[in-house]
């Protein structure tokens, strides 16, 4: 799976970032009360979420992803962020050891196990009074087809 989004990393930014500007600062305004939780923005990708997170003063930022090439990306320029690869279906964190989870343009690509796997993830590592934001596209796939 990692390999499909090494190559990803690659053109990932230029066009999509972009895009995706806008929703990256609804996300970080959403999350403005949580400046100095415990945040774990899981499937980072390239890390744009946490760098705008890390910009707008937010303290405690860990960032996971299952591709060496997004990470790589993710890393330039320490970045003020923990980086950690991993699958998000199985992570190796503690139950309960973050504040926020935050799930971005993730799960829309994935099979139904792996997404309920990785929501079942999110969830493992949340807090019990955490708060876990998913953000992603909902479109029928039957449309596709």
């Amino acid at each position: 799976m990692s390999h499909d989004y090494d190559f990803t990393s690659k053109i990932y930014d230029p066009l999509l970032y972009p895009a995706l500007r806008g929703i990256r600062g609804a996300v970080t305004r959403a999350l403005a009360s949580h400046k100095h939780s415990k945040i774990l923005d899981l499937c980072c990708g390239t890390g744009n979420q946490l760098k705008i997170l890390s910009r707008a003063g937010f303290t405690d930022l860990h960032c996971l992803d299952i591709s060496p090439g997004m990470l790589k990306v993710a890393g330039r320029g320490r970045p003020d962020y923990r980086i950690y690869e991993a699958d998000a279906r199985s992570t190796g964190f503690d139950d309960g050891m973050f504040d926020v989870v935050i799930l971005s343009f993730a799960i829309h690509e994935k099979e139904p196990d792996t997404q309920r796997a990785m929501i079942g993830e999110a969830h493992r590592v949340l807090k019990k009074d955490g708060l876990l934001l998913v953000v992603d596209y909902l479109f029928d796939k039957k449309s596709f087809a």
